[in-house]
């Protein structure tokens, strides 16, 4: 049997990309640089999806929450009226590590519990929290703590074990405009300083102005941060819609549309890159855009290449349906959060771009047995919706979806006063 090194490699049909979601959550203290680095190794993950939020000295971190509450225990700070430098950066994760992964990491964690004064210790049935707390080591925090968004970024481009690796970058909604371009200058001051620092583990062969074009997607949730990386922001970083409406989905979908490529300058075409057209080019990302080209051959752009949906929106009828828009008009669709194994052989199935999971190894061993059972092609492969009951089809997920959109809407509504 063969089996493409990497789905990025060539599109090819049934071959979903395994998204380790927050690296490797399932297993891992989320959002850690340890769960990056199990996420591409023993999780198998052909891309990492992380969280941004913007700390209050302007450092973008690497935190799915808004606040530190439920991930570092007490107090709960707001990140963005909070510095990195000085409080952030010493806060390690309480997250647990349930895999034999790493014993050094296993190590350093037990470490980290006594560091923070939370390991329980009992005593004649009793229980007991150490409250002598020191301050956590470089190791722990390197290990658990709350990285930045540039220590992240930096694997995929000077970490061996991410030669083959993608990112998503989730865009939370707590974000406001003006997070595009900081992140995108984050992106950029880490291929300056790789180049500068001759890493000699540097993941990229061809020029290093487009590696991000084709190693990374930004994940959005709002129309006005959307808006920010349509005027340009982006700097050629292909875009996906997050979300859980199908209704907003489409109205992404529309605000993307192909428009004409802007006139630069020499000096913006030394620092914005355009996009590749190479029909080969990762099946994340890109896809050749030459069939958007005018009558008078100036080339057109479309920005969105991705949407990425709660699971509840897309298995039912209407969610087929708008897989089925979405990939006749060439946006590939991916889907959060999967950890069933029926709802992971639906997805290949039904032939989404990528599944993001909490446990990316299990998603891989799925998608082996699938090609396995399948040979060269998928014949053993169902219908999508025959891995999946009457009953959710056509109630239980419909109801999810409804209760979960209205969750989100009340959410962003809050976040930003849209509807």
């Amino acid at each position: 049997m063969t089996i493409l090194s990497s789905p990025f490699a060539l599109h090819k049909q049934n071959f979903p990309a395994v998204v380790g979601h927050r690296g490797f959550k399932g297993r891992f203290p989320e959002n850690t640089l340890t769960a990056f680095d199990a996420g591409v190794t023993v999780g198998r993950a052909d891309i990492i999806e992380l969280d941004v939020q913007l700390a209050s000295d302007d450092t973008v971190v690497v935190s799915h929450d808004p606040n530190t509450g439920r991930c570092f225990g007490l107090p709960g700070l707001d990140i963005q009226k909070t510095p990195y430098k000085g409080v952030l950066d010493i806060l390690v994760s309480t997250g647990k590590l349930t895999s034999s992964y790493s014993s050094n990491a296993q190590a350093l964690k037990q470490e980290s519990a006594r560091s923070s004064g939370k390991e329980s210790n009992k005593d004649n049935g009793n229980t007991t929290t150490t409250t002598n707390a020191k301050k956590p080591s470089d190791a722990e925090l390197e290990a658990f703590g709350m990285p930045t968004f540039y220590a992240a970024a930096r694997r995929f481009v000077a970490d061996e074990r991410y030669k083959h690796a993608k990112l998503m970058v989730d865009v939370k909604i707590s974000n406001t405009p003006g997070i595009v371009r900081r992140i995108v200058s984050v992106l950029e001051q880490v291929l300056t300083d790789v180049i500068a620092d001759g890493t000699d583990t540097v993941n990229f062969q061809d020029d290093a102005k487009t590696f991000w074009q084709t190693h990374a997607v930004l994940g959005i949730w709002r129309l006005d941060v959307l808006e920010e990386a349509l005027a340009g922001e982006n700097h050629g970083i292909p875009l996906c819609f997050i979300g859980v409406s199908r209704k907003l989905a489409r109205t992404f979908m529309d605000r993307a549309a192909p428009r004409p490529a802007r006139e630069s300058t020499k000096e913006q075409e030394s620092s914005v890159a355009t996009f590749p057209t190479d029909e080969t080019a990762p099946l994340l990302l890109l896809q050749s855009d030459s069939n958007n080209s005018n009558a008078q051959g100036s080339h057109q752009i479309n920005p969105l290449k991705a949407i990425s949906l709660h699971v509840s929106a897309l298995v039912s009828s209407a969610g087929a349906k708008l897989l089925r828009d979405a990939q006749a008009r060439g946006v590939r669709v991916y889907v959060w959060t999967v950890n069933r194994e029926a709802d992971m052989k639906w997805a290949i199935a039904a032939d989404l771009a990528g599944v993001i999971t909490d446990f990316p190894d299990r998603f891989a061993n799925v998608r082996d047995q699938v090609y396995e059972n399948g040979g060269a092609g998928v014949v053993a492969l169902k219908e999508p919706w025959e891995y999946v009951s009457w009953t959710e089809w056509n109630i239980t997920n419909v109801l999810r979806y409804y209760i979960i959109q209205a969750l989100f809407s009340v959410i962003i509504y809050v976040k930003t006063g849209i509807i």
